[in-house]
């Protein structure tokens, strides 16, 4: 019996090679490392290796699996970009909350305990928020190596003879990828603008966290529900804590103070 070595390449196909030849096979010249036209005992693949080379230079297979993979490349960095905005929040999340003085919304119809409550509640919202967006994060991973998977192995490969000359084509779709990735992010978008506005009721700038650049539309959105904090009504969960007659009007920040705990 012959054994046989089986190189995977890059682009997808297979070369196969003699590692020992046996007496009974036939070839036309045993030197080469190529397997035999016929073996009278059979042969076998005894040992398989992976090539990070294309099989040939112009290999039309190796071009559509680059292709595949730059979309796929592409829309984990969709997912990537957004994540960062997550870990913002949990980097602020992880030092607690912060130490706020609610005492000037009180002379002006705040409950400060109220406030007090509903700061410390929505540092809780916001971690288990936190925890959510890391499972659906990585689902959503495995979801698109799945189906980079299956667009590599959905590759196509036909040889088109016209007039005596042979071309080698292939076929492939890359919209799928590219579709994910956009679905993807606006998927996890809505779970951080969430996380988000928890955030910012916990007060966690005080953390050195910060609105996101380049999402105008989400700080325009959290400027308006910060409102409370300047004792101006905010049309959020966190005018629960307001108690007075009318709005104020009076723009001011919450003044923190020093932990004594």
């Amino acid at each position: 019996m012959c054994y046989l070595k089986e190189l995977t390449f890059s682009c997808g196909h297979k070369g196969l090679s003699i590692r020992e030849r046996c007496r009974a096979t036939f070839s036309t010249n045993k030197e080469t490392p190529f397997p035999p036209e016929y073996c009278r005992t059979g042969i076998r693949v005894t040992t398989t290796e992976t090539s990070s080379a294309p099989c040939k230079k112009n290999c039309q297979r190796y071009h559509a699996v680059q292709t595949l993979s730059q979309r796929y490349e592409e829309a984990k960095k969709k997912i990537e970009k957004v994540s960062g905005r997550v870990l913002a929040v949990q980097k602020a999340a992880e030092k607690g909350l912060p130490v706020i003085n609610f005492r000037n919304h009180g002379e002006r119809g705040w409950d400060p305990r109220m406030l007090e409550k509903l700061y410390s509640q929505s540092l809780h919202d916001a971690n288990s928020l936190l925890g959510e967006y890391s499972c659906v994060e990585k689902d959503l991973l495995e979801e698109l190596e799945a189906l980079y998977l299956a667009a590599k192995s959905d590759i196509k490969d036909y040889i088109v003879a016209y007039k005596g000359v042979s071309s080698e084509l292939v076929s492939f779709d890359e919209r799928q990828l590219e579709a994910f990735g956009n679905t993807a992010r606006e998927q996890l978008r809505d779970l951080v603008c969430e996380i988000e506005r928890r955030a910012s009721e916990a007060c966690l700038e005080k953390h050195g966290w910060a609105l996101p650049d380049g999402d105008t539309e989400q700080c325009e959105v959290m400027l308006k529900r910060a409102a409370w904090k300047r004792g101006v009504l905010s049309g959020t969960r966190m005018d629960d804590g307001f108690v007075g007659k009318e709005q104020r009007e009076t723009e001011y920040d919450i003044v923190p103070v020093q932990d004594t705990r």
